[in-house]
C-alpha cells in the first residue's frame, strides 16, 4: 500500500472512531435523562418537541437505531483496522495478540467506554449537547 492510501485509511478510521464514540455518548446521555429534563428540553427548545415525544413513545426504537448504527460502524472499523495493521509497514513486526489487543482497546475503550463516561460526567451539559446535536442533524 502506498503512503497516500494508508493516510486515507487512517482518516477513515478516525472518522469511524468519532462516529462510534458519538453513538455511544448519545445513547448514554439520552437514556440517562430524567423526566423533568425531557420536559425542560421540550419547553426550552421547541424544535425538539417532536423528537422528545417520539422518544417517550418509542425509546426502544431509538435505542435499536443507535445500537445498530454503532454496531455497523464498529464492524467496519475492525475490518479497516485489520487492513491497516496487515498492510502497513508494521505488518509482520506486530504479533497477532498485540494486533487483537490494539483493536480491542480502540473499539472498547475509545469508542464505547470513554464516551459513555464522558456523557455521564457531563450531566448538566447533557441537554445542551443533545440540543446542539439535534439541531445539527436537522440542518
Amino acid at each position: 500500500m502506498t503512503a497516500v492510501t494508508l493516510a486515507i485509511l487512517l482518516v477513515v478510521i478516525s472518522i469511524l472512531i468519532f462516529c462510534s464514540a458519538l453513538f455511544s455518548g448519545v445513547e448514554t446521555a439520552l437514556f440517562s435523562l430524567r423526566a423533568h429534563q425531557l420536559r425542560n428540553l421540550e419547553t426550552n427548545h421547541p424544535r425538539l418537541t417532536k423528537f422528545v415525544q417520539f422518544f417517550r413513545e418509542n425509546p426502544r426504537r431509538i435505542l435499536n437505531v443507535l445500537l445498530l448504527a454503532d454496531g455497523l460502524v464498529n464492524v467496519v472499523l475492525v475490518v479497516l483496522c485489520l487492513l491497516f495493521l496487515w498492510e502497513s509497514p508494521f505488518a509482520g513486526r506486530i504479533p497477532e495478540w498485540a494486533t487483537a489487543l490494539v483493536i480491542f482497546a480502540i473499539v472498547v475503550l475509545l469508542c464505547d467506554l470513554v464516551p459513555k463516561l464522558l456523557a455521564l460526567s457531563l450531566c448538566r451539559y447533557r441537554c445542551r449537547f443533545l440540543t446542539a446535536l439535534a439541531a445539527g442533524l436537522r440542518a
